[in-house]
Parts: structure tokens; sequence; C-alpha cells
């Protein structure tokens, strides 16, 4: 399947740092270049762009396209997703230490 192709490609890319880094800083140079990106609300992280981009044009979509696709990971979707995605991680900690500690600290 195509896709797999895709996220595979983009997989290799972030775990290959030196090759991340270097897509990156040409990202942060060509979006918004005259933005200063160290002030103001953040915005999208420029993996999240590069994906968003990359799935748009895998899928031959426009925006508004590709927006109602995405406007489908509702809350209560990202809430089931992510006690899911816990639930995987729990496992994988107990495997391992037994002991699960963590913390986290949101400002959205």
């Amino acid at each position: 399947m195509t896709y797999r192709k895709y996220c595979g490609g983009l997989q290799r890319l972030y775990m290959n740092e030196e090759l991340r880094q270097s897509v990156f800083a040409l990202l942060e140079s060509e979006i918004a270049p005259k933005v200063d990106k160290r002030i103001g609300r953040p915005g999208m992280t420029l993996w999240s762009i590069l994906i968003c981009g990359v799935l748009r044009l895998d899928l031959n979509v426009d925006y508004d396209r590709f927006h109602e696709l995405v406007s489908q990971l509702t809350p209560e979707l990202l809430d089931k997703l992510n006690q899911i995605i816990v639930e995987g991680g729990h496992a994988l900690v107990k495997k391992g230490e037994g002991v699960l500690r963590g913390r986290c600290d949101s400002c959205t």
C-alpha cells in the first residue's frame, strides 16, 4: 500500500537525526520566514506541518478535503485513542521496571 511506503519513509526520516535536522532547517527557513517564532503563541510543529503536507499530497486532495478528513478526529475519538496508547505504554513499562511514575503539565 502507498501509505505504508510514505509512513515508513517518514518514520525513517524522523529516526535519522542528521537528515531530520536538515529537513527542519529547510522548513524553518521557508515557512513564514519573516515571523519571529520565539514569541507569540506557538503554531504547528515543523513535524506536523511536514506530515500534513505529505499526507495531503499523497491523498491528492485539496485543503478543504484534507481539513474535512482531519476534523473527524474529534475530542472524544482522541480521548479513546489516548486510552489505547496509554494502556500500551503501561504494558511496555510493566515488562521492564514494574513501577510507573509520570508527571504532566499542560497549559491548554
